[in-house]
């Protein structure tokens, strides 16, 4: 026993398997389009060797160019940048509890280091620069001026898109959550500090509002029924792996943000003013251009074009609105006679559709 404990140290220290084994050598090979990586489980002259032979493959066979700023040879536990991931093998001591006559718990060592994809930090910090988020060093969320013309429920909806796009496509990531944590709260603040700015009130009283249960919703109708939207969180998040050919397209948020029309307005847009059809796609009109406001900026042309009067027309009225062969029409509730005068500037929102239609 005393020998056993003598050599059990020893016996620790000696991996399982000799990873520079001349009888033990592995290449790993991954690409997307014109990215490729190419791990060798061997030594460092193996190494050299795979990627002199790649350089003349590409240069004379394909007479393609290597970019010298990405290509190179990288330790695998100091990790290189694939594709937004950082790839690097991580080999930590795992505990292991027993139970015999009371607990008894300690650290076993893995046989060999383990491949693992991280999100990178820049990544994340850039993201939240890019959408306007705040400042995520110090988590100092910020309103967002570019959607205070935007309803609650496009707020919502365009906040969703965003972060569920940037957690889906690093959902493979092993510390996706820790990564993505602080930038869920910046996000999350950023939207209630931007609808407290849209309804001039304060945080607390947008909290308040939005809170049911454990989960923040806004609500809105729809032909008379009640809706709501649930603001995302990571514990929405799928972590099983996409096969989905759209998992790195970035999600299209004009949709709700960029439109001239209520994303709501166009859901309830059933039913043509003109012919009184319902049964054919219908779509928001304006009934008055925006050639007065067209050398404003962003902001001010998103809020006057919110703020024009609409009418709800089926594809067909629509077009023989802006060709002048509609009659004058008389709304609904028996109010004024409008004319369309809105010409070719006009830019007017399809009924639940996915974007801007002339």
């Amino acid at each position: 026993m005393a020998k056993i404990q003598t050599l059990l140290p020893q016996k620790r220290s000696i991996p399982s398997r000799d990873a520079m084994d001349p009888g033990y050598r592995r290449l790993r090979y991954c690409r997307y389009a014109d990215d490729f990586m190419i791990g060798v489980i061997g030594s460092k002259e193996d190494a050299r060797s795979v990627f002199a032979e790649v350089r003349a493959f590409l240069t004379e066979a394909l007479a393609l160019t290597v970019s010298e700023e990405k290509s190179g040879i990288r330790k695998a536990s100091d990790g290189a940048a694939f594709l937004g991931y950082e790839v690097r093998t991580y080999t930590t001591r795992q505990r292991v509890v027993r139970s015999r006559q009371g607990s008894v718990s300690f650290l076993r060592r893995p046989p060999s280091e383990v491949m693992q994809l991280h999100v990178p930090w820049e990544k994340v910090h850039a993201f939240a620069s890019a959408k306007g988020y705040g400042d995520l060093s110090v988590l100092k969320p910020r309103h967002r001026s570019l959607l205070l013309s935007c309803s609650d429920v496009e707020i919502v909806l365009a906040y969703n898109a965003e972060l569920r796009g940037f957690a889906n496509y690093y959902a493979l990531a092993k510390d996706v959550s820790f990564k993505l944590n602080r930038l869920e709260f910046l996000q999350r603040w950023s939207l209630f500090k931007t609808l407290a700015s849209k309804h001039k009130t304060n945080v607390r009283a947008v909290v308040a509002r939005m809170r049911t249960g454990q989960e923040f919703t806004i609500g809105y109708d729809v032909d008379g029924q009640p809706r709501s939207v649930k603001v995302w969180k990571l514990a929405h998040l799928k972590r099983d792996p996409a096969t989905s050919s759209r998992i790195d397209i970035q999600p299209w948020t004009q949709v709700f943000t960029h439109s001239r029309t209520d994303w709501v307005d166009r859901q309830n847009a059933k039913q043509c003013e003109a012919c009184g059809r319902s049964d054919v796609p219908c779509q928001v009109h304006h009934i008055r251009g925006m050639a007065d406001v067209s050398h404003r900026g962003f902001v001010v042309r998103m809020k006057v074009a919110r703020a024009r009067r609409t009418v709800v027309l089926c594809e067909q009225c629509h077009w023989d609105t802006h060709r002048g062969r509609l009659p004058d029409l008389r709304q609904s509730d028996g109010s004024s006679q409008w004319r369309a005068a809105c010409g070719e500037s006009c830019t007017c929102g399809s009924a639940g559709g996915s974007g801007l239609t002339p």
